[in-house]
């Protein structure tokens, strides 16, 4: 994360005393906050550029250029001069699993390795730094990237002969798992798969080490692994608060957040105490969608909603939505395709929800005002989510969505609109996938449908990005170079794949920042450096390129604020950031 220091913001109320950008009267207090000599990308149609702003009570009361925000500099006014760096809106991930990505932190991180020998080698130095007793967990390996077979339980005995390992691949759709973790969980020969997974086996019928979706939980919830993951109220706390941090020094100040309800408990404990240092809508999983529990959960995201924490410097935590999972992944064929797959002619991939399961928990969760987000990958999945949408007789206060969307067949676009359903998509998933096993999966007949970001767009559909983390890199600037270049990311295969469906970086930017906002119904408060709403931005370490570059996925983020408070903050020269009476 480089050398920054983390700061907590404090509880004062804030005003909410405006001005506008072009008339500035004299008798107005001070601003608090100056950003100047900056490259500034508003997200705003109204004023796309600006070279400076002002910040009073946490919200921006001035924008334009050095001459309209001067009146307001007084003696203690904080002078933030950037050199001419970019400032962009705090950038709002639209998909992520923040708390999950605490295994990465306790565990070991394969992702974009290609080579299986250096797997096995992070693992055994990974072994050698932790104490004994504790499974090794983490993963995010991809056994797609040199198109090699499965790993085998029999890889990971040879170097951890005796401590439990599970990691799970990049899709998180699969674990991969050692003889001794799948002793400890009762796993044979003998085990039935579950309906919503399978056990991959080897010719004479024996566990190879890889468990496919649900059958996943045979190990996660078994009592020897939930005993070898036990940590401290205190310890998940902490290791919340660095994966915050992390997102924090990545630009992020927000993000839709979707985990089980143990994370928002934890969350709302970070929130009571004033150190949740991101504004997070929050989608709750893996829960049984019933009448009974849609209203119980309702009254809990009310009560959460009028917290004094999400009033002082705009909302913080919000129990937004309810997610689904309705089908597996391209890689492991797994994901519901309407037609066999193209190199597998006899599968379609995996239903994990029922018709007769899902249409009754999005009404429901409809009912109880809350949208669904439904994981669809597969073209048949995202036909049957906007099928429950279409079935649905409430549509709730903000819009119900789709997940990943990785190939949708082109009657289905239309319908986005027709029933209000944002398209919310990962780009650096792309990235590993154009030229990797895309094509082998569904043909080229199907090909031109996949990541077609454009075409929503065309559609007039809102287009929400995210990362997918800790499937996928968190930092934003990959995710928006993918979006804006469609490069392989392995760096394999030279050039733009299908070119035509490539956003620009204005567009790439507000999927990044007012689309997520808009979409939690955030939209008059943040996502875009506009004047009356709360100062969430972040400073660069350069100048965007005009027009951009790939050089865009390498841009770092020198500080990042939220509701004009810095909440990360590299080391900087003192003369930069200064008083004005001094």
């Amino acid at each position: 994360m480089g050398r920054h220091r983390r700061i907590w913001m404090n509880g004062a109320t804030v005003g909410m005393l405006l001005l506008c950008s072009t008339a500035i009267p004299a008798s107005q207090p001070p601003a608090d906050l100056i950003v100047r000599n900056a490259d500034i990308y508003t997200v705003d149609p109204a004023q796309p550029r600006a070279s400076a702003f002002a910040v009073r009570a946490g919200r921006i009361v001035a924008l334009g250029d050095e001459v309209q925000v001067r009146p307001l500099q007084g003696p203690a006014t904080r002078a933030l001069d950037v050199a001419g760096a970019t400032v962009l809106p705090g950038l709002i991930d639209g998909h992520v699993h923040l708390r999950s990505g605490a295994s990465l932190l306790r565990g070991v991180d394969l992702y974009g390795i290609a080579e299986r020998n250096t797997w096995l080698k992070r693992i055994a130095a990974r072994d050698k730094q932790l104490p004994k007793g504790l499974w090794l967990i983490g993963g995010l390996w991809d056994h797609t990237i040199a198109d090699d077979p499965l790993p085998t339980r029999q890889e990971l005995d040879a170097v951890l002969p005796d401590r439990p390992v599970v990691l799970t691949d990049v899709d998180g759709h699969s674990v991969w798992v050692n003889s001794v973790a799948l002793k400890l969980a009762g796993i044979t020969a003998d085990t039935e798969d579950p309906a919503d997974g399978a056990i991959v086996r080897d010719t004479a019928g024996e566990p190879t080490g890889i468990l496919l979706e649900g059958a996943m939980n045979l190990v996660r919830e078994s009592q020897a692994y939930r005993d070898g993951m036990a940590l401290t109220a205190a310890k998940r706390l902490a290791l919340i608060e660095d994966i915050f941090a992390y997102a924090n020094s990545l630009g992020l100040t927000g993000a839709h957040e979707m985990n089980d309800r143990g994370a928002f408990d934890e969350y709302e404990t970070l929130l009571a105490a004033g150190r949740l240092n991101l504004r997070l809508w929050y989608g709750v999983t893996g829960e049984q969608i019933t009448a009974e529990s849609a209203h119980e959960l309702r009254q809990r995201a009310d009560r959460i909603a009028a917290h004094r924490g999400n009033r002082e410097h705009g909302p913080r935590l919000q129990m937004g939505y309810l997610k689904l999972v309705v089908d597996g992944v391209l890689s492991t064929r797994t994901a519901v395709l309407l037609q066999p797959y193209s190199d597998r002619v006899t599968q379609r991939g995996l239903s994990l929800i029922p018709r007769s399961e899902l249409f009754p928990a999005v009404a429901a969760a409809n009912a109880a005002d809350f949208p669904v987000a439904v994981h669809a990958i597969g073209d048949g999945a995202v036909r049957l989510a906007l099928d429950a949408f279409a079935a649905s007789e409430r549509r709730p206060s903000f819009p119900n969505r789709i997940e990943h969307i990785e190939l949708v067949h082109p009657d289905d676009v239309p319908r986005f609109k027709s029933l209000g359903v944002v398209a919310s998509m990962n780009p650096h998933h792309g990235a590993t996938t154009f030229y990797n096993y895309l094509r082998a999966r569904v043909g080229a007949a199907r090909e031109p449908r996949a990541y077609a970001w454009q075409t929503f767009l065309a559609a007039e559909i809102p287009l929400v990005l995210g990362s997918d983390w800790y499937t996928a890199p968190l930092n934003p600037f990959v995710q928006l170079w993918a979006a804006v270049f469609r490069e392989d990311a392995f760096g394999k295969v030279p050039g733009a794949w299908r070119k035509e469906q490539a956003l620009t970086l204005a567009q790439a930017l507000h999927a990044y920042t007012q689309a997520p906002a808009n979409a939690s119904g955030w939209g008059e408060e943040l996502g875009s450096l506009s004047v009356g709403k709360w100062a969430d931005f972040i400073v660069l370490d350069r100048s965007l390129a005009d027009p951009v570059t790939p050089a865009l996925r390498d841009a770092q983020v020198q500080s990042t604020w939220i509701a004009g408070q810095p909440v990360f903050e590299t080391d900087v020269d003192p003369l930069a950031v200064r008083g004005a009476g001094e």
